[in-house]
């Protein structure tokens, strides 16, 4: 017997340029699929400033969420600050670079 295979539907954000992939055929009542209220902007910097990326995510129940990067981890705290500002409800990761470090930065909820 084989397991069903995991559904992949994509929806339009309300946010433009985003893209919002659900893994379930129906979302259950009283909840809904997560979605930007904010997304984090692109930024350009020079060696030696930090990166602040904020976000804001909303979703029924509250949404887990993740911070990623496409080349390495993040698990080096000297390095790589996240944090959850609970006033602003805004996901915000911070990126110490101290030399050229180009790269794409996720933020995943799920």
């Amino acid at each position: 017997m084989t397991s069903p295979q995991p559904v992949k539907t994509f929806k339009k954000s309300a946010i433009p340029g985003v893209l919002i992939t659900q893994f379930v055929n129906d979302v259950p009542e009283g909840c809904s699929t997560p979605d930007f209220e904010r997304k984090p902007l692109t930024l350009t910097l020079q060696e030696g400033k930090n990166a602040i990326f904020r976000a804001v995510v909303k979703g029924v129940p509250t949404p887990e969420v993740k911070w990623s990067r496409t080349r390495k981890g993040m698990d080096d705290p000297a390095k790589y600050e996240m944090s959850f500002n609970s006033a602003t409800n805004e996901f915000i990761l911070q990126v110490k670079i101290k030399y050229s470090r180009k790269d794409l930065w996720n933020l995943r909820e799920k």
